[in-house]
Order: structure tokens, then sequence, then C-alpha cells
């Protein structure tokens, strides 16, 4: 059973989920999807019977609007009356007076390795979203997709030295099917930040094999236990894993894996990508 919270009846949800026997993997937390039209979510993927609860957190088709009814909700419940109702102004230009007054609260955000590090460690995509308009926002004037992937582009060529061929960006958070980078690529950006003075967070960031994170589970047994610091990427038919391996010697190995438009089970992909990852850190001979 799937259940919102809150639970506010803003669009149709189907559960399409199968259980599956005990000592199988549970893919269902990264399989849920939504129409290009935002009013129906779904969930396929497996769940492994006598499985624990837990919670995933998913994109939503109109945060502004499903926060201002939660808002709206929470204060209903604690007897505050709301004249109005509550509606969203996620790119509107019909807001766009309102948004330039004076704010009637503001909430001034945590520090930029706090909120890095649910991107990067558990795959928080709706951050991955907010800070790509927020570099919109400080760099170019506008908080826009547009704007973010502007200087997101800008960043990648001109600092990172990255080929402009090598990548085509749609969203901040990878979900989109147009978004494509070279495994070449990832490697420079992945280069590039582990020798940046101000590298440091976004390293602490990236799962850490055996540790809490998405790759908890993953090289256990093997003999990189403990030594890869990476980040998974997961959507319909495409796995991906790029890090860098610590060796015991001080050196670092740069590595990135992908597979794309395979039809290969979820856990066999990724066990044959550690398998690769496996092989790259071995010491040469």
């Amino acid at each position: 059973m799937i259940t919102w919270v809150p639970d506010l009846g803003l669009f149709a949800f189907e559960n399409r989920a199968r259980t599956v026997p005990a000592d199988s993997a549970t893919t269902l937390g990264d399989n849920f999807f939504r129409d290009p039209a935002g009013a129906q979510i779904w969930a396929e993927g497996t769940v492994a019977l006598a499985r624990k609860p837990w919670v995933v957190s998913v994109a939503l088709p109109d945060p502004n609007r499903y926060a201002a009814r939660a808002l709206a909700a929470a204060l209903a419940r604690k007897g505050v009356a709301i004249a109005g109702g509550a509606i969203g102004t996620t790119d509107s230009l019909a807001y766009r007076a309102a948004r330039a007054a004076a704010p009637l609260a503001e909430y001034r955000g945590r520090p930029l390795p706090d909120v890095i590090f649910p991107i990067l460690n558990t795959s928080q995509n709706w951050f991955a979203e907010m800070l790509l308009k927020i570099l919109g926002r400080e760099l170019r004037g506008e908080g826009s997709w547009a704007a973010g992937l502007d200087v997101e582009r800008r960043f990648l060529i001109d600092s990172v030295k990255v080929d402009s061929t090598a990548f085509a960006l749609e969203d901040g958070s990878g979900l989109a099917a147009g978004n494509l980078v070279t495994p070449h690529a990832f490697a420079q950006l992945l280069a590039y930040m582990h020798h940046h003075p101000t590298g440091g967070a976004f390293v602490a960031a990236l799962p850490h094999a055996g540790l809490p994170g998405s790759l908890l589970k993953r090289f256990g047994g093997t003999p990189l236990a403990g030594r890869v610091i990476a980040k998974t990427g997961s959507i319909d038919r495409v796995n991906s894993l790029s890090g860098y391996i610590e060796q015991p010697d001080g050196r670092t190995v740069t590595f990135s894996v992908q597979a794309n438009g395979h039809a290969v089970p979820y856990a066999q992909m990724l066990a044959q990508i550690d398998s690769v990852v496996v092989e790259i850190g071995k010491p040469p001979r």
C-alpha cells in the first residue's frame, strides 16, 4: 500500500507495483512516474515481501500549489480560517507584480553544503531542480530552467572544458530523457571538482560505499568495500555510476560507467556495473 503525506487530492495516483519474494530486490523507490500534463502519477517496480515501510520523495506537478494547499490544510487543522483558497504561481506572469512586492515572510535557506548533500547522497531531485533555478536567479536574474541551464552549460564549457557536443541538458535532476552526457564528460567534471579548492563539500556529499545513502549495500565483500565514492543514476532502462575509487596508496581513480537502453533486470545491471568498477579499481600490473 502506498499513501501520500499530506494527501490533498491534487492528482490521480495508480499503484502498479508488484510484491515479490522476501529475498528479491525492491525497486519501487526508483520508479515513480507522471504524465506530461502532471494530472496522474503512478508507481512501478517491485517490493520485497515483509519489507518495512519507508519514505520516498517524488517530484510533483506543481510544487507551489501543493505547498500552498498543504499550508492551508495545516492551518485549518489548528482552527485558522483561510479565505480565498490557495493557488500556485509556478512560472506564471499573472503574479509577477505580487512577486515584486514586499514579501509577507522570508526564509533564509541553509548553507549550500546542506543543500547539495540530499541531492547527491539520496537523489532528492526536487532539490536539484530548485538549485538550478536559484543559479539562474543569482547569475542571470531569472529563476527559470532556461536561465539555470545556461549557467550550467557555460560552467561545463568554460570552466571544466567539457566539449559542448558531449552533453545535452533539459533539467536539473537528470530525469528528462533528453539529458545526454558522455562518460568522459562526467569524468572531466569529477576530476575538476576533486581538485577544486572548494570541492570538499561536493565530494563529502557523494554516497560512500557501505554508508547510509544510495551505495549503502554496494561493493560489500569486494576489494573496493568502503573505497568507492560515487553518484548513482537510474531511470527506465538506464543505470549509471560515476565517482571516485580511493586506492590504498593514496591515489584517486575517477570513473564513469553508463548503461543505456538495456533490458537487463535492475539488480543484475547494478551488479554488472559494480563488477566493472571493481576491475577499474584493480592495481596496475
